[in-house]
């Protein structure tokens, strides 16, 4: 049965200066434009007390007001907003760097704008000015935004949405669909159906190019039958091996050597060849003189087969201490492969079983 969807929001850039560019924001400069070149010019009719009176709220909604809101948007409260020790402690509190550098520059340049279109007579260019005024104030506001999503540590107030948030929305929306799809696999793979069942695996890591094969594997290596994680891992430990990523190879290729009951066959010689060279403990030598005592018959023809077979019968006397296993192993390559007798691993191993047979 399907779930709903993860809904995962795309978080934007937090771009400053084409901000007030946006359809909507040009929409509502037009719109308040009208309204407060209508105001502007009821206010200079006023005289000298609306002179004062508009330096003053110039003043105060440019250069406190900001603060304010950032304190009501931190703590909730009208109050706090009117305090000015707040206004002190958030200043203090937001780190000097070019990002706050950047909104001090913008809110000093929109106040001297505002003197400006308040004071100044422009005349018919008036609606223009207050338009370019608020489209000022809003990369004002957009930018002390900016800052605050940067501070938010420092202020210590909660981010509703940003690069985490959505990161955070992307891996749950990933873990919902892996674990549906992880069901619909294991209901198929538990009616008997592993052809079935192995093609929709496998056409699932193309699709995401094997991002999600260590999760999927993960979680098929813990099912009552393995046999799909069994065959599943003979890639991935292939793409491991090419990512030089051994540690997590042993690890899977024990797990399917031991679910399959100690009869396992990689993907290619290669691989192989590969891991036994990264062979280091006596479980993992082990594992490879069986893996690679098997090499000819895996992969004919290959033009490794008798150095595989040469470090299968080192593991085997030297490692394991099965004397008689690696002679067997020295026989066949005698028999087989005569040009390893120009092998100094091969003369040096085949000299010493010989003593310790004798």
């Amino acid at each position: 049965m399907a779930t709903k969807p993860v809904w995962v929001d795309k978080f934007e850039d937090l771009e400053i200066v084409s901000f007030p560019f946006r359809i909507g924001n040009i929409a509502n400069t037009i719109f308040f434009g009208l309204i407060f070149s209508y105001l502007l010019g009821v206010v200079r009719t006023v005289g000298p007390g609306g002179f004062v009176y508009t330096i003053t709220l110039t003043y105060v909604s440019l250069a406190f007001f900001p603060v304010a809101t950032s304190i009501i948007l931190m703590e909730e409260s009208l109050v706090s907003a009117l305090n000015p020790i707040k206004w002190i402690k958030v200043t203090l509190d937001i780190k000097a760097d070019r990002i706050f550098t950047q909104h001090l520059v913008i809110q000093v340049s929109t106040l001297l704008l505002g003197y400006l279109v308040l004071f100044v007579d422009l005349g018919l260019l008036n609606l223009l000015s207050m338009a370019v005024f608020l489209m000022a104030i809003l990369t004002v506001f957009r930018s002390l935004g900016v800052v605050l999503h940067h501070n938010s540590e420092t202020l210590g107030f909660p981010i509703l949405f940003g690069k985490q948030v959505e990161e955070r929305q992307m891996e749950l929306a990933r873990e919902q669909e892996l674990s549906e799809f992880s069901a619909q696999l294991y209901k198929i793979s538990n009616a008997g159906q592993q052809t079935k069942a192995w093609e929709m695996l496998e056409q699932r890591l193309q699709d995401d190019n094997y991002t999600s094969e260590a999760d999927l594997f993960s979680r098929t290596r813990n099912w009552e039958n393995l046999r799909l994680a069994v065959k599943a891992g003979q890639g991935f430990i292939e793409r491991l091996v090419e990512r030089k990523d051994f540690r997590t190879a042993w690890n899977v290729l024990e797990f399917c050597f031991e679910a399959n009951h100690k009869d396992y066959r990689l993907s290619s010689g290669e691989t192989a060849i590969a891991m036994s060279g990264q062979a280091e403990t006596r479980s993992q030598k082990s594992m490879m003189a069986t893996i690679l005592g098997h090499f000819e018959k895996d992969f004919p023809n290959h033009p490794q087969t008798a150095a595989a077979l040469l470090t299968a019968a080192r593991f085997t006397a030297h490692d394991l201490g099965n004397f008689d296993g690696g002679r067997k192993i020295i026989a066949r390559l005698q028999s087989t492969y005569p040009e390893i007798h120009s092998n100094k691993t091969f003369r040096a191993l085949s000299a010493i079983l010989m003593e310790a047979d004798s």
